[in-house]
């Protein structure tokens, strides 16, 4: 029987390391635009930031330059201490423009390319927070030996799928990254220990990919439309094979949350060091 790997005993670990953070008033600057369907992961930021004492300051936004003119302002304000741009803004929107100009240590969610270019190197303290995630699961519930371990991310965004490759490859792993041209997933899968998928598509992992005593990471969180939130895991058929598999809904989701204060707590220190 697979084990469930439930994010929110790592979330609580996390935030439990996270306690010095209460005292400090810091608050984190979002920029969201105005009528998007962020609203859950919202809402779930400020029960988190309600935990840890952080005040959330939010700006909703209509046009593309209130986005980087919001962004400025909160980069130069001190008493912003972490910014993050609130997915989904329109698709006609150059939103690395926007991220790029947040400063690298106001950077929560580590996408500056100066934290990127940390990270490849093997120096970056902050790491976006959904691959920090998954590492933090894996730690965890240590279910896998990651050095030696074949592992394949599914997924190769600068949100998750690039630096969960550089994580992994860090930790000593051989990793492979498959994306939407890699032909012949399934006979490539089936011979990975640890597969991380991350690819928006519901189900879209199945039997076939896995092979028996894998563990199984599920990035996705998609809504269908009955308003049933999956994963991108076929988890009902896949789970049975598995040694280990993150559930969705209650899985990463919480844990990226809690990793996102904790990269708002590092950021305080690297402004203050």
């Amino acid at each position: 029987m697979a084990l469930i790997m439930k994010g929110k005993p790592v979330a609580d670990a996390i935030y439990e390391e996270l306690q010095p953070m209460t005292s400090l008033n810091l608050t984190l600057g979002i920029i969201k635009y105005k009528g998007s369907d962020a609203g859950g992961y919202l809402s779930g930021l400020s029960k988190a930031a309600q935990r840890l004492n952080v005040q959330l300051r939010v700006n909703e936004i209509e046009q593309f330059q209130e986005l980087t003119q919001s962004v400025v302002a909160m980069g130069n304000d001190p008493q912003v201490h972490g910014i993050l741009l609130l997915k989904p803004f329109p698709k006609e929107w150059n939103f690395r423009q926007a991220s790029d100009l947040i400063p690298p240590e106001k950077d929560v969610d580590a996408l500056h390319p100066v934290n990127l270019g940390k990270l490849a190197q093997g120096r970056g303290k902050l790491v976006p927070a959904t691959p920090q995630a998954v590492l933090s699961i894996l730690d965890f519930y240590n279910v896998l030996p990651l050095e030696g371990a074949n592992a394949l991310v599914i997924g190769r965004s600068e949100a998750v799928g690039l630096p969960a490759f550089l994580q992994l490859m860090q930790r000593n792993a051989t990793v492979t990254v498959a994306h939407s041209r890699t032909k012949d997933l399934p006979s490539l899968s089936r011979q990975a220990d640890l597969v991380v998928v991350a690819v928006g598509k519901p189900n879209f992992l199945t039997k076939d990919h896995v092979k028996e005593g894998a563990v199984v990471i599920d990035v996705g969180t998609n809504v269908l439309e009955d308003g049933k939130v999956v994963g991108d895991v076929d988890r009902e058929n896949v789970e049975p094979l598995v040694r280990a598999i993150t559930p969705v809904p209650g899985g990463v989701g919480s844990v990226t949350t809690a990793c996102l204060f904790k990269n708002l707590f590092l950021c305080y220190q690297e402004q203050t060091r």
